[in-house]
């Protein structure tokens, strides 16, 4: 083979490179970790998902070589982990928090957490390890009170005062 046959070969091989990047079927695989872009609310006492979607390896999972750590930053800076799970074993933080097998081997990270308190409010942050790729995501939890009010009214009535209470709810959204 001559010089310029070696040359047109390399021209070739890089023009059809070039046009397999434009093509669009070309991609970088690897893992890719979604949470939820705006705030999660919950009113307390609500049970709530926090999403966690994984993409970009194959599916089912392998779930021997996958870990995730559920961690929660509070509003002052302080960061505790709520739930970690690693090669099949659930290790919950936060009571009643749960992720299920058959999800994680679908992509779904997601964590339930049960009744919402105030104190369940904050960032969290799906870190996931798929050997060898690692990522993370955060989401966010806002969690709203519905306070209720006593309204005491008293009213003169025949044969003395009669005390009428009222029970009246309303929705007020409270960050702490």
């Amino acid at each position: 083979m001559d010089g310029a046959m070696r040359t047109g070969l390399k021209i070739a091989h890089v023009i059809s490179f070039l046009l397999l990047l434009g093509s669009g079927d070309f991609q970088v695989r690897g893992l890719r970790v979604t949470g939820k872009d705006v705030p999660t609310e919950a009113l307390r006492g609500e049970n709530v998902t926090i999403p966690c979607l994984l993409s970009g390896v194959p599916i089912p999972l392998n779930l021997e070589k996958l870990s995730v750590v559920w961690t929660l930053r509070l509003q002052n800076g302080t960061e505790r982990e709520v739930y970690g799970f690693s090669s099949y074993k659930h290790t919950p933080s936060r009571i009643g928090s749960h992720m299920n097998d058959k999800d994680l081997q679908l992509g779904n990270a997601s964590l339930f957490i049960p009744n919402i308190q105030i104190t369940d409010e904050g960032n969290y942050r799906c870190f996931v390890i798929f050997t060898p790729d690692s990522r993370a995501s955060t989401s966010t939890l806002q969690v709203s009170v519905k306070p209720q009010m006593a309204l005491s009214h008293n009213q003169q009535v025949e044969g003395g005062i009669t005390d009428l209470s009222v029970v009246k709810s309303a929705i007020v959204t409270q960050k702490l």
